[in-house]
């Protein structure tokens, strides 16, 4: 072998060995950040040049930039992809080896100008994927010594492949991290408890909203089984469930299902439980989602007693209705009181009046869910009714009237049966007035009523206490009649000063023998 030989094969190793050293060093970083310097700085020793810069291309922008230029003192560099010695390496992935780069068209000597740097040599290479798509570019700057040779071309190709190699699993690195993170955010944020168990059914993690749910931490759940964690002994049908998912495979739940965290406390829960599998069918794990309907349920029985539980329904889906304040809606009021109810109250004995009271607001109240209206109230012998809050129809106004006729004919069906039993019938009024309140939660966060307040409720009450000067037992203001005139047989029946009001207030009525042949459509 010749000295000439011997020379190119020591020099050959030498690369080799240089390559294998900078493959270690990129392949250890998997911080994008990290590792896009670390390029740059290899790529200058290895080509022993004055400093290297390296290019990616932004696809949303159709840009070529660099996270930071070796020696330009610039934090990141961004210019259209087609420009400059870069821009036509990266357009069309040819290297492009310059001795004088003054000499060059391409090479803009403003940048030069702006850093009080002499450009020289250039070596420009296209940093490619396995497939062959251009990710970026690689610009080396005025070797040490001499030029840039084709061995020195053959060398940044080599280096080119590791950092393209190095810059794709950094990305996917960074993707999944990315992924990672914004799954526990979502997790974190959400009140759905989801708690992950591996295939041995051992807890791996449990949200905020689980560790709440079940009043465990991390530290008494993960690495446990779900059999402990959960209290299986206390819980056997969630335990028998997460049994149920391992044996079939399949995801399977069940709904207010009773949680017996201890002796005194149990919670209300919606549970699923679903297992986790490869694409090749092999068990991963299983997730657990559990929802706490505790709250719900205790809103929903409270709701009920006011509303249809179609209207609860409805109400608790907008859970910023729940809280204090109020809000302006035009909706019809409804009052109905009982006549001489003070009389009667002190003619028989107080457990006869509460008896009384229950059996005729039971009849009553019907009436209201029927037409979906709101109960807002018992004041003593008094119902107040709303129509148009907490949800609104089209048609209100026909809804109140049509609750008014239906508790006539149930007070009629209630008298029959007190007269049977040797009781006395009872009569009432009903008002009804269409008009703006404001509608909303009164009182406090201990303690609030969901109730109405404006004009509109004072002369509904103010009707009804009229009614007992006139035939008709159902009275409403001229605002009801316009609105009802064209489906129910009302009457005028003149007009009366009303208590706050400066002016006669105009008023209507349905008559009983009206009500006996109206007819009213079923709801």
């Amino acid at each position: 072998m010749s000295e000439s030989d011997l020379s190119t094969k020591i020099t050959n190793i030498q690369k080799l060995a240089l390559l294998l050293n900078v493959m270690k060093s990129l392949a250890s970083e998997l911080d994008l950040n990290t590792l896009l310097p670390l390029i740059m700085k290899k790529t200058t020793e290895v080509m022993d040049a004055d400093r290297s810069t390296l290019f990616l291309i932004d696809e949303k922008t159709s840009e070529l930039w660099s996270k930071v230029a070796q020696g330009a003192g610039i934090a990141e560099i961004r210019f259209p992809k087609h420009l400059g010695i870069a821009g036509h390496v990266a357009t069309t992935g040819n290297i492009v080896n310059i001795a004088e780069a003054y000499d060059d068209p391409r090479f803009n000597k403003e940048i030069d100008k702006k850093t009080g740097y002499r450009t020289k040599t250039i070596l420009c290479m296209p940093v490619k994927e396995t497939d062959g798509k251009i990710i970026g570019v690689i610009q080396v700057l005025n070797k040490r010594e001499n030029i840039f040779t084709a061995e020195d071309e053959e060398l940044l190709s080599a280096f080119s492949v590791q950092a393209s190699i190095a810059i794709k699993n950094a990305s996917l690195f960074e993707e999944v991290i990315n992924i990672k993170n914004y799954n526990e955010s979502i997790l974190n944020s959400i009140a759905t408890g989801v708690i992950t168990a591996d295939a041995n059914l051992k807890i791996t993690t449990l949200n905020p909203a689980a560790q709440r749910i079940f009043h465990i931490s991390p530290e008494d759940a993960i690495g446990k089984l779900t059999s402990e964690a959960l209290l299986a002994n206390t819980n056997p049908q969630l335990s028998q469930l997460i049994d149920s998912t391992v044996k079939t495979g399949q995801s399977q739940s069940t709904y207010e299902y009773k949680y017996q965290i201890s002796k005194d406390e149990t919670i209300n829960i919606n549970v699923n439980i679903l297992p986790l599998k490869s694409q090749k069918n092999a068990s991963l794990g299983y997730v657990i989602v559990v929802q706490d309907i505790t709250q719900q349920q205790k809103l929903m029985s409270t709701l009920c007693r006011y509303v249809t539980r179609e209207v609860a329904e409805q109400v608790l889906q907008d859970q910023g209705s729940l809280g204090l304040g109020g809000t302006r809606k035009k909706v019809t009021i409804l009052f109905s009181d009982i006549r001489d109810f003070t009389t009667l109250s002190e003619k028989y004995p107080a457990e006869e009046i509460v008896n009384l009271l229950n059996d005729y607001f039971s009849s009553m109240i019907g009436s209201i869910f029927k037409y979906q209206g709101t109960l807002d109230k018992f004041i003593g012998d008094a119902i107040m009714a709303v129509f148009g809050t907490p949800i609104a129809h089209h048609d209100d106004p026909v809804r109140a009237v049509q609750t008014a006729i239906d508790m006539r004919r149930e007070l009629w069906i209630f008298n029959e049966r007190r007269v049977s039993q040797g009781k006395p019938p009872i009569e009432t009024g009903i008002g009804l007035c269409d008009g703006e309140v404001v509608s909303g939660n009164i009182g406090s966060e201990q303690r609030m009523d969901y109730t109405v307040i404006g004009d509109a409720v004072n002369l509904a009450s103010r009707l009804e206490g009229l009614s007992k000067n006139f035939p008709a037992k159902i009275l409403f203001n001229e605002a009801v009649y316009n609105l009802v005139k064209d489906q129910f047989p009302c009457v005028e029946l003149g007009e009366e000063k009303v208590k706050g009001k400066k002016e006669h207030v105009k008023i209507y009525g349905i008559l009983d023998k009206d009500i006996m042949i109206c007819t009213l459509p079923s709801r």
